[in-house]
C-alpha cells in the first residue's frame, strides 16, 4: 500500500502534539506492560505493534518529549507556524504485508484560515485519508471553539463526495472523575460527545454524508492504578499549569492507539478510496 496520510486537529490546548508523544511512548513500553499484566486483551494485542519515527520527526519532537518523559506538556503549538508532519512507521508482528507509513499532519488549533486559504491548509486535511479529531470536553467553545468548527465546515467542502474522508472522532481527556471510567459504547460516547462539546452536534448533522466515522474515548495520561486496584487522576494542578503526576511504569494512556486501529483496519478490510493525490512532502522512499 502507498503511504497512509493521517491528520490529527482539534482546537487549541486540546492536546494534539502530547496525543503524538504519548502514543509514542505508550508503544515503546507496551510489551513490558502486557507483560507484567498477561491477562489484559487491549496490552497483549497492542503489544504486537511497533513504531519507529524517521530522524526528521524524531529531531522535530526531541525537546518536547524530553520534557514529557518530565510530565511537562508541551506548549501549545505556534499558530503561526507551518503545520508539522510527523512521519512514523507501524509494524505489525506476524504481519505478511508492507508496514503502515503514516505521514501525521500536525496543525495548530488556534490557527484562523483566511477566505483565500492562502496557506493550502485545509487543502492539505482534505487530502488525508483520514482525521483524528479530538473534541476536548474542556475547550472554551465561544472563542477559538468556534473558529475550529467554521473551519471544519470549510473542510468539508473540500473533500470529494465521490471518496468520504475517514474521521475518527476522539473525546479527550476522559482521565476526569466526571468521565470515569468512560463509556465503550458507539452510542454512549456519541452522546458524550453531543453533551460535552458544544457546537459538534450542529456539524455532524449537517455534514454526515461526507466522511465514514467512530467515535473514541481517549486519553493522553490516563489514570494510575493504586494497590487495592482503584484508579486515581495522573494530572497535578500547579497554579494555572498542569502536570502529570506519575510518569514511571503505573502510567498508561487510556486506548489512544484504538483510532489508528480503526483506519488501520479500513485498509485492510479493502474499504479505503483509491489512492488520493498526494500533496505533501514523501518521506519514504519507494
Amino acid at each position: 500500500m502507498d503511504e497512509l496520510h493521517i491528520g490529527i486537529w482539534g482546537p487549541e490546548k486540546a492536546g494534539k502534539t502530547t496525543y503524538v508523544l504519548a502514543l509514542k511512548q505508550y508503544l515503546r513500553r507496551v510489551q513490558s506492560l502486557a507483560a507484567h499484566n498477561p491477562e489484559d486483551t487491549q496490552l497483549s494485542r497492542d503489544a504486537r505493534w511497533t513504531l519507529e519515527a524517521t530522524p526528521d520527526t524524531q529531531r522535530d519532537l526531541r525537546e518536547v518529549e524530553d520534557k514529557f518523559l518530565q510530565g511537562i506538556f508541551p506548549p501549545a503549538t505556534d499558530p503561526g507556524a507551518d503545520p508539522k508532519i510527523y512521519a512514523m512507521t507501524f509494524k505489525k508482528a506476524g504481519r505478511a504485508h508492507i508496514p503502515y507509513h503514516v505521514s501525521m499532519l500536525d496543525a495548530a488549533g488556534a490557527h484562523v484560515m483566511d477566505d483565500a486559504d492562502r496557506s493550502g491548509y485545509l487543502n492539505m486535511l482534505s487530502e488525508c485519508t483520514g482525521l483524528l479529531l479530538l473534541l476536548d470536553p474542556d475547550a472554551d467553545m465561544s472563542g477559538t471553539g468556534q473558529t475550529y468548527f467554521a473551519a471544519l465546515d470549510r473542510l468539508m467542502g473540500f473533500v470529494d463526495e465521490a471518496y468520504p474522508i475517514y474521521l475518527a472522532f476522539c473525546l479527550t481527556k476522559v482521565d476526569q472523575d466526571r468521565f470515569w471510567p468512560p463509556p465503550a459504547g458507539q452510542e454512549q460516547i456519541q452522546a458524550l460527545c453531543w453533551e460535552e462539546v458544544q457546537g459538534f452536534a450542529d456539524f455532524y448533522e449537517l455534514h454526515k454524508g461526507r466522511f465514514n466515522d467512530h467515535f473514541f474515548a481517549v486519553s493522553a495520561v490516563g489514570r494510575v492504578e493504586t494497590p487495592d486496584g482503584s484508579a486515581r487522576p495522573n494530572i497535578v494542578v500547579e497554579g494555572e499549569a498542569a502536570r502529570m503526576a506519575d510518569y514511571g511504569d503505573a502510567w498508561r494512556p487510556y486506548r489512544l492507539f484504538d483510532p489508528l486501529l480503526w483506519l488501520f483496519d479500513r485498509v485492510d478490510d479493502h474499504i479505503l478510496p483509491p489512492p488520493q493525490r498526494l500533496i505533501m512532502k514523501r518521506h519514504y522512499k519507494e
